[in-house]
């Protein structure tokens, strides 16, 4: 009895678990620290059991030897990380936001832990990353980040991978554009605690004998809160309208290089 083509479809599963992996490790909301490792495993799991009995096995780089499994592997899980990296930089500008917004109002100093970054950040990012993974998933980001996926096994077949170098720079484009966009964000709490700073530079030469420490420490709290409150829409909006163009940036792009021979 020959074990030949169950050998393949094993190899199959493999490879394509492994560029599943890649993806959801990574990507927002998949790859959040508050997500089990059990709930992730299985989701990978029931997407590759999806995914493997739709790709040809006549196409499939069978690996002689334990070096050639480990290359094809990392070629794999390297498809799926360079698409969530992708996503995932879009989800810094919430972070680059909330650090601004935080200095110029003083609240920096109020810190939370972070279970997906594993470090302590400002409060004020940890909200905004919040807010943004919630709009991820309500306009079905989730969805268009595993078709982006679906589509690299369409242009590129199970170990068929081929790397150019042109396909990093889409990265870099994607990491301008989320510093941009976190500018954006924090633009109208930077553009009003300047002018809070300049009226209470005002006040204290006018009433030296005012504590404008105690009262602008304050004050300049409930001024971004409020500001931020008010053009937050406008923000989220930014943020799906990148989103979208990132997601097709992706697609077009690092699966479009990728394919190229």
């Amino acid at each position: 009895m020959s074990f030949e083509l169950p050998l393949q479809y094993l190899f199959l599963f493999l490879f394509v678990s492994a560029r599943v992996s890649g993806l959801v490790l990574i990507a927002p909301g998949f790859g959040a620290g508050t997500v089990p490792m059990r709930v992730r495993a299985l989701f990978i799991l029931a997407l590759s059991l999806l995914i493997a009995p739709l790709q040809a096995v006549d196409s499939l780089a069978t690996p002689t030897n334990l070096g050639q499994l480990v290359w094809l592997m990392g070629n794999e899980i390297g498809v799926g990380v360079l698409l969530g990296t992708g996503i995932n930089m879009i989800f810094s500008a919430a972070q680059l936001a909330g650090q601004i917004i935080g200095f110029m109002s003083g609240m920096q100093a109020a810190d939370i832990y972070n279970p997906s970054l594993g470090a302590s950040v400002p409060l004020m990012a940890q909200m905004l990353d919040m807010m943004m993974v919630a709009i991820f998933v309500a306009i079905g980001g989730h969805q268009m980040a595993i078709g982006a996926l679906i589509d690299t096994f369409q242009s590129m077949p199970v170990t068929q991978v081929h790397w150019e170098a042109g396909s990093t720079l889409v990265v870099v484009e994607i990491l301008s554009s989320a510093f941009v966009l976190g500018i954006k964000i924090a633009a109208p709490v930077v553009v009003t605690m300047l002018t809070s700073l300049l009226v209470l530079g005002l006040i204290g030469r006018a009433l030296p004998q005012m504590n404008l420490q105690q009262i602008g420490f304050s004050l300049n709290g409930l001024v971004a809160l409020f500001v931020l409150a008010m053009s937050l829409g406008g923000g989220l909006i930014w943020f799906e309208d990148e989103l979208f163009h990132t997601l097709d940036h992706l697609r077009d792009r690092i699966v479009g290089h990728l394919a190229q021979i």
